[in-house]
């Protein structure tokens, strides 16, 4: 059984400002209405998902169903939400090519580099087609099978993957949401039946 880890592709750690240039290239709409609601001991990934919808900004929202918090929005624009979110210390925030990623404050979702190793270069495809996909609290290994559709990877999902994940996506290549998914929750590929399939690190294929 020969196991691929997952890529390393020249990782940066920092985690990027939330600025207004940054912001533009990811929403998918014209929305510059102002946001107002009022939280209660609500699940981090449920905010992050009704700013996300309601501005139409492309996100994927990391492990953050069980962080809960209390926060007042009053009328804020997309950047003074996400800045006064980001200033409670609770998340973390940075981007890829098309979407923003939010995760705990604690973790390390790395960004994807510009080079991409041998072993992940097969699954990219030239010509991949875009895909849309909205869920809030959504089966992981659910997510993943749809991305994997979406893509035309020739990829198989383990049935350990049982965590939880919220995103909001329009126009996005598949492989690169993949990638920082798998990056995120630990995931990889091995061989299992002559297929390469994703799994947990340091699990085998049931």
């Amino acid at each position: 059984m020969k196991v691929y880890p997952a890529p390393n592709l020249n990782i940066k750690n920092n985690p990027i400002l939330v600025t207004d240039s940054n912001l533009s290239e990811l929403r998918r709409g014209t929305n510059q209405a102002t946001f107002q609601m009022r939280y209660h001991q609500k699940p981090i990934s449920k905010v992050l998902y009704d700013i996300t919808t309601f501005f139409n900004l492309n996100a994927l929202i990391l492990d953050l169903e069980d962080r809960k918090i209390s926060y007042n929005f009053t009328n804020c624009n997309l950047q003074e939400c996400l800045e006064e979110l980001h200033n409670t210390g609770r998340i973390r925030m940075h981007y890829g090519t098309d979407f923003a990623i939010f995760s705990r404050s604690e973790s390390a979702v790395p960004l994807l580099g510009d080079k991409i190793s041998k072993v992940n270069e097969k699954f990219l495809l030239k010509n991949q087609p875009r895909f849309d996909m909205s869920l809030y609290r959504a089966d992981l290994h659910l997510v993943l099978e749809k991305i994997i559709d979406k893509g035309g990877l020739p990829l198989a999902l383990s049935n350990q993957l049982t965590s939880r994940i919220s995103l909001h996506l329009k126009a996005v290549i598949p492989f690169e949401a993949l990638f920082y998914i798998m990056q995120y929750y630990k995931l990889t590929f091995i061989d299992h039946k002559h297929v390469k399939t994703i799994v947990p690190q340091l699990k085998t294929v049931r």
